[in-house]
């Protein structure tokens, strides 16, 4: 068997890679504007959680009255880069290692030097026969695209039905490889876990989190 995991909020909480980057971007906005580190960490974290994604380095850097597209970019291309501060969620290494007879991979959207940083930071690239970040082989590579699933399938000379993957996105983790025949677990944890999924959009199987993946139900596959 061939079993595929996903990465941000499957493995480990994503949210925690965000406050480590933010640490990060405050280093710099803090030597800029002579507030503190931790002062600019706060502002950074409220802009996150009452705003959302979209421009919390903007806002900060606005409301600090040091606002430049240059810095902008600096900041962007620090937290996409930096080694992050992150650990996997409980029970999510056991499961890994219960895994030893399967042949496993990662299967990751996003910047493909955060997206391997993330795995160096977890320590885990040792389990996996490869890592793959679908934005390396161009933005179509992205899921719900099941080319890189595939070329897993070429590799192993398998099949899908033989694949079982686990994520947590039902906007595009599942779709296509149910049409496929692989086996699809959703975990419930991250910003979607209380997302009412589509129509074929869902995972077959849905569990609370990645340590409730029953391992021993597939050994015998």
């Amino acid at each position: 068997m061939i079993l595929v995991f996903d990465l941000d909020d499957t493995l480990y909480p994503e949210q925690t890679f965000v406050l480590s980057g933010f640490k990060t971007v405050a280093k710099i906005i803090s030597s800029i504007c002579n507030q503190s580190e931790e002062k600019i960490n706060q502002e950074l974290i409220y802009e996150f959680r009452t705003k959302g994604r979209g421009k919390v380095f903007d806002n900060v850097m606005s409301q600090n009255r040091i606002f430049s597209q240059a810095l902008l970019d600096r900041c962007i291309s620090e937290y996409q880069n930096h080694l992050p501060d992150i650990s996997l969620f409980p029970g999510a290494l056991e499961i890994i290692q219960e895994a030893h007879s399967f042949h496993k991979y990662i299967v990751t959207d996003g910047n493909p030097l955060t997206q391997n940083n993330k795995v160096d930071a977890l320590g885990i690239r040792h389990h996996f026969c490869e890592v793959f970040p679908t934005w390396s082989y161009g933005l179509e590579f992205a899921k719900p695209s099941i080319a890189v699933f595939q070329r897993i399938i070429e590799r192993e000379n398998s099949s899908f039905e033989n694949l079982i993957y686990l994520g947590d996105d039902p906007h595009k983790d599942f779709v296509s490889l149910n049409k496929v025949g692989a086996i699809t677990v959703r975990v419930l944890t991250g910003r979607f876990a209380t997302l009412s999924a589509e129509i074929d959009f869902d995972a077959q199987i849905t569990i609370g989190d990645i340590s409730q993946f029953d391992v021993s139900q597939y050994l015998s596959n």
